[in-house]
């Protein structure tokens, strides 16, 4: 899931980062609140010393926070690689399918030189975020690092049609799938499809338990 769901991908760095934005923040409320202490009143150089140092502080804050965001965003993605990777190796898994976030995670793990499985499964990956993803994180969209791979008949790509905000740029995949372009209406309505065929899943098998509970 992507990062703003829950805490799992707040590691160490991160955790350390949030204590510099703490200092940080304490030292933009003693320039606003307290810069008479340092002597000056508030008056004609005292003033411009004082819009400084807070343009400053308020820089290096707005930047520790960007790179924090990049932080988060390499964190989550590592974290949804591993486990995509253990739940492969403990399964035999012949296609993975991924929707937005998750198709992001599955680009992420498609560039992986040594993923330590015995097979390689087919990937469909639906509107990927790779591209917003890789913004987020500071580096290349996933579709750019990838490695020419050896078969690309296993890997698919659907993108939704003019989408520039989480798929800007579909051109980037077509060098390693098939990319099929649709409108994002389809999309949303596979998604509600599949969400339908889930909960029907799931009301069948807790059906099927419950029966067999109360037949024995």
């Amino acid at each position: 899931m992507p990062p703003w769901y829950g805490f799992w991908c707040w590691d160490l760095n991160f955790i350390l980062m949030l204590g510099v934005v703490g200092f940080l923040l304490g030292g933009l409320y003693k320039v606003l609140f307290e810069f008479q202490s340092f002597g000056y009143h508030g008056q004609g150089d005292g003033r411009v010393r004082q819009i400084i140092y807070f343009s400053v502080l308020f820089g290096i804050l707005c930047c520790w926070i960007r790179l924090m965001v990049a932080v988060v965003c390499r964190s989550a993605q590592k974290d949804g690689v591993e486990k995509c990777l253990r739940e492969m190796r403990r399964k035999n898994v012949i296609l993975c399918v991924g929707f937005s976030w998750g198709a992001g995670v599955l680009s992420e793990l498609l560039t992986r030189d040594d993923t330590g499985l015995d097979s390689q499964p087919a990937f469909l990956l639906i509107a990927p975020v790779s591209a917003a993803a890789g913004m987020a994180a500071m580096r290349l969209d996933a579709a750019e690092r990838l490695h020419e791979l050896e078969n690309n008949n296993f890997v698919h790509v659907v993108h939704a049609s003019d989408d520039p905000i989480f798929c800007p740029h579909p051109e980037r995949w077509e060098q390693v799938a098939g990319v099929k372009n649709v409108s994002f209406c389809v999309l949303i309505i596979t998604f509600i499809i599949i969400i339908i065929i889930k909960m029907i899943c799931i009301q069948l098998t807790l059906a099927f338990y419950v029966m067999n509970i109360v037949l024995k």
